[in-house]
């Protein structure tokens, strides 16, 4: 993986050896995704630069394929990894089949690259007081970043004060997480985690805390106390939104909610070798990056609603003195993301949209294959519905009809017994009695039992009907008195007695 990105650092350098750094920034042209209508806080790209994910404060996270896509420009797929929560954070994995998403709720999710769910972390318990004691985080998710070198390794860090490291397989196993840090202040009191990143080679471990400080662990311990710390880093008080390495894992850029950039090198980490002022940051998720080559560093302003406009801004590494500044119309910048291989470059914005930078001549693939195509025509054998026209008091004859609801149905289905089998209800009034209408109990009595059980037949008469058939084939009494039955004898009226 190291030869692979040195290959790309040195394919980005061929581009173009000019001195101008303004040169190398791919921003002739430009295309828009439209996401939604609200804050699009997150977005990645698989190390292919064949798909997107993008999140956003919509709750939903919407998946793009450029060799699928036309130039329309739809996402192939939406899904929503935690009802009514945003998403905070989204990133590929190193393989690119597996997409790790952070939201605001305590639960960390890994879905396939179709968007087909894998993995939910699980939740820790909010009523113990050491976090170690937990499986899982019990507050908001600040971010989520997977391990450069070991696929199945992820780690989260959290408002809960925490960061956690996660196996995909032994959640699987033991339901719970592998590691678990503990951010603390000078106090020695536990401190909300708003970044969180890993360095190139995976060695060291980054957290940046609500106190304004930055705090270095070594990934492989211990984590009782921090190798690096940095308490005054950005002012206390402030989220600071993003932390990365660069690739000599020793450079660390960080994004603070002061509207300040700093770089920082792991060696000297006293001060800052630079920093970079007055970048509004309204968003807690604004991040910041280098460019492929790393002689660049990128960021985006914010603005709110209705009072200008936003930008991206390139900043010469070893300077820091702006070499360029792309305008974002009428909305702010949140994350941006500048991909080796593609050479092009994207940023969410505040209004809903990822807008695409590239240049025809230096930049390949991406978005430039699916502007290429056209966009498919609606087919002409699809006939527009029109509205049903609705005839209540129409003939029987010719009326429609209507299609029942559901709960209609199920409803009626229910009130009848030789479908739902189930037993008569009670003789009483009300909806699930047998006694309606507007009766009385009474009534009913009198109506459906009493009027029943008034015998209008002589009981002689219902009596002798059966005569004939007892003595045709007796069953009952005759045969039991067959053999101990005297002979019947009768008076015959024609004998006179004398």
């Amino acid at each position: 993986e190291e030869e692979e990105e040195e290959e790309d650092k040195m394919e980005f350098e061929s581009i173009d050896d000019d001195k101008d750094l303004s040169v190398r920034i791919p921003a002739s042209n430009e295309a828009i995704l439209n996401h939604g209508s609200r804050v699009v806080s997150a977005l990645s790209l698989d190390p292919a630069g064949a798909r997107l994910v993008t999140g956003g404060y919509d709750y939903e996270a919407r998946l793009w394929h450029f060799s699928a896509m036309d130039s329309s420009l739809r996402p192939f797929r939406s899904v929503e990894p935690q009802e009514g929560h945003r998403i905070h954070s989204v990133q590929y994995s190193n393989t690119g089949d597996t997409v790790l998403i952070a939201t605001g709720s305590a639960q960390a999710k890994v879905i396939s690259r179709d968007g087909l769910e894998k993995l939910e972390c699980v939740k820790g318990d909010q009523y113990l007081t050491d976090m170690t004691n937990t499986k899982g985080h019990v507050a908001m998710l600040t971010g989520a970043q997977w391990h450069p070198k070991d696929k199945e390794e992820f780690m989260t860090s959290s408002h809960d004060g925490t960061l956690r490291l996660w196996g995909i397989q032994y959640h699987e196993d033991h339901k719970k997480n592998k590691q678990v840090i503990k951010a603390r202040n000078r106090q020695g009191r536990k401190i909300p985690v708003t970044a969180s990143c890993y360095s190139k080679d995976g060695q060291l471990i980054a957290g940046a805390c609500q106190d304004g400080g930055i705090y270095v662990w070594k990934s492989k311990g211990p984590y009782v106390r921090p190798s690096l710390s940095q308490a005054a880093a950005h002012v206390a008080g402030t989220d600071t939104s993003w932390l990365t390495f660069g690739f000599d894992n020793r450079t660390l850029l960080s994004r603070g909610g002061d509207d300040t950039m700093k770089l920082w090198d792991v060696r000297q980490f006293k001060t800052p070798v630079h920093v970079a002022q007055n970048l509004p940051n309204l968003y807690p998720m604004t991040n910041c990056t280098f460019s492929p080559d790393e002689k660049l560093v990128v960021t985006g302003t914010s603005i709110r609603k209705g009072e200008g406009n936003g930008s991206v801004i390139f900043l010469e590494r070893n300077s820091f003195e702006k070499v360029h500044e792309m305008t974002i119309e009428e909305a702010g910048a949140v994350c941006t993301l500048w991909h080796p291989k593609l050479n092009q470059i994207l940023v969410s914005t505040s209004s809903g949209q990822v807008r695409v930078f590239f240049n025809p001549k230096r930049s390949q693939r991406g978005v430039i294959m699916s502007l290429a195509r056209k966009r498919r025509a609606e087919s002409s054998d699809v006939v527009p519905a029109h509205g049903e026209v609705y005839t209540p008091y129409s003939i029987d004859f010719f009326k429609d009809v209507r299609p029942e609801s559901l709960k209609k149905k199920r409803d009626r289905e229910r009130r009848a017994p030789y479908k739902t089998k189930r037993p008569d209800g009670p003789i009483d009034t009300g909806k699930q009695g047998r006694v309606g209408g507007g009766k009385s109990l009474a009534s009913y009595i009198v109506k459906n039992i009493a009027v029943r059980s008034m015998d209008r037949e002589d009981p002689r008469e219902a009596l002798l009907r059966h005569a004939n058939a007892a003595s045709k084939d007796p069953y009952w009494v005759a045969p039991a008195y067959s053999k101990t039955q005297p002979l019947t004898k009768f008076r015959n009226p024609d004998d006179q007695d004398y």
